[in-house]
C-alpha cells in the first residue's frame, strides 16, 4: 500500500538508520552498514573479507544472523575464539577439541550471534531461518550475513543471472525485515587491486543494487578497504584510495595504525 511520506515519517522510522560505528576509520569516511539495506564486502581469494567480516561482527555486537556456507563450524569457532583470547587459531583450534568447558564458556560471549553452516542454502532457507529468529527473539536480526554469495543456491542461465536474482532477494529481504544485510563476494583475479581491486573487479558485475560495497586487499601485516560505492559517504570506484588497518592473520583481529 502506497503512503505520503508526511504520514511515514510520524512513525519510528529504523529505514537507513546506521548501525553502530566500531573503525573510526571507517565512522570518519561515513562508511556505515544501515538497516534496510544490502551491503557488500568483495575481495579476491585469500583476501581476509571472511576475517573482517567476521570482526566487524564480533565488535558490533547486535543480534545477528550469520550464514557461514564456506567455512565450517571449527574454523568459525577457532576463529571467533582466537580473536577473544589474542592467541593463534591454530592453538585454540586443538583446545576446542581436548577442552571445551572452557572454550564454551569463552564463547559464549558471542551468543548475540546465530549460525546457519549450511553450506548451499536456498533463498526458502534463508528466508526460514530468519523466520525462526523472529520467533525465537520477537523481532528480526538486526545484521544478517552472507558469507559467501557463491555458494547460495539458486540456478539460471548463467552465474551472472543466478546472482543477480539472490542480491534482488537479499535486497527484498532487507527492506522487508529491516535488518541490514551484509553479503561477502569475491573479485576476479584477472583484475589487478592498487592496492583494492576496482568496481569493475566484483564478479559477475554485482554493483548494483548494495548501498555500500567494500573490496579489500591483504599486504603483509597492512589489510586495506576501498570504499568502490557508497551512496552515503566517501567512494571511489578504482579502489586505489583505501583506508588502511593492521592485521594480525594469526589471531583474525584488525586494528586502527
Amino acid at each position: 500500500m502506497s503512503i505520503t511520506l508526511a504520514r511515514q515519517v510520524l512513525r519510528v522510522l529504523d529505514t537507513g538508520k546506521p548501525l553502530p560505528d566500531v573503525y573510526p576509520s571507517l565512522a570518519l569516511a561515513k562508511i556505515r552498514l544501515r538497516r534496510s539495506n544490502l551491503h557488500e564486502i568483495a575481495g579476491q581469494p585469500g583476501s581476509m573479507k571472511t576475517m573482517f567480516a567476521l570482526d566487524w561482527v564480533r565488535r558490533l555486537k547486535v543480534p545477528t544472523l550469520y550464514f557461514s556456507n564456506d567455512s565450517d563450524e571449527s574454523t568459525i569457532a577457532s576463529r571467533m575464539l582466537a580473536a577473544n583470547t589474542g592467541r593463534p587459531s591454530d592453538i585454540v583450534e586443538a583446545e576446542l577439541r581436548t577442552q571445551r568447558e572452557w572454550a564454551s564458556g569463552r564463547l559464549q560471549g558471542f551468543d548475540h550471534v546465530r549460525w546457519s553452516f549450511d553450506p548451499s542454502p536456498s533463498l526458502d532457507e534463508i528466508d526460514l531461518e530468519m523466520e525462526a529468529f523472529n520467533e525465537i527473539y520477537g523481532e528480526y536480526p538486526t545484521l544478517v550475513v552472507v558469507d559467501i554469495l557463491g555458494n547460495v543456491s539458486y540456478y539460471e542461465d548463467s552465474d551472472h543471472g543466478s546472482d543477480a536474482r539472490i542480491l534482488q532477494y537479499l535486497h527484498a529481504s532487507a527492506r522487508s525485515s529491516g535488518a541490514a544485510f551484509l553479503v561477502v563476494h569475491h573479485c576476479t583475479e584477472s583484475v589487478p587491486g592498487n592496492p583494492c581491486p576496482p568496481r569493475s573487479a566484483i564478479l559477475n558485475k554485482q554493483a548494483k543494487l548494495p548501498v555500500l560495497i567494500l573490496t579489500v586487499a591483504v599486504q603483509g601485516e597492512s589489510f586495506y578497504v576501498a570504499p568502490v560505492k557508497n551512496r552515503h559517504g566517501y567512494q571511489d570506484a578504482s579502489g586505489r584510495n583505501a583506508i588502511s588497518f593492521r592485521v594480525n592473520p594469526e589471531v583474525g583481529t584488525f586494528h586502527e595504525w
